[in-house]
């Protein structure tokens, strides 16, 4: 179970940096829908809201302090991301959102897993 949670703190912490780099870069795309910008800012919120609250529960059931939160790959999509080739930008940002998508499947495969052997006592399969 506490290494359930370690594993998506470390996906949800790999996401605040390109999240963060990636809202700039949505508003600046021609022709952007208020309902794309809206969509940003909640991904940026639900991150952070997912974090905090993995992080209580991994204090509240951890018996050994120490999770530190940086066991994961540093992003390094910055500089494709403010190219002046907007083929370069838009690819990266298509490739941004594939991924969030992907680590978000992953994270709530993570938490029905999790939901499985708190609440379920491991009765769920």
């Amino acid at each position: 179970t506490v290494d359930l949670l370690k594993a998506i703190l470390n996906v949800t912490y790999a996401w605040e940096e390109p999240v963060k780099h990636l809202l700039p870069a949505v508003t600046a795309l021609p022709g952007v829908s208020e309902n794309m910008m809206k969509r940003a800012v909640d991904v940026k919120g639900k991150i952070h809201i997912l974090a905090e609250g993995i992080e209580t529960i991994l204090n509240r059931t951890e018996t050994e302090p120490g999770f530190d939160g940086n066991d994961y790959p540093a992003w390094t999509g910055l500089e494709d991301l403010k190219s002046s080739d907007e083929d370069t930008r838009l690819f990266t940002i298509y490739n941004l959102c594939r991924c969030l998508r992907r680590d978000t499947h992953k994270v709530d495969s993570y938490l029905k897993v999790l939901r499985c052997r708190v609440v379920f006592k491991n009765e769920c399969f």
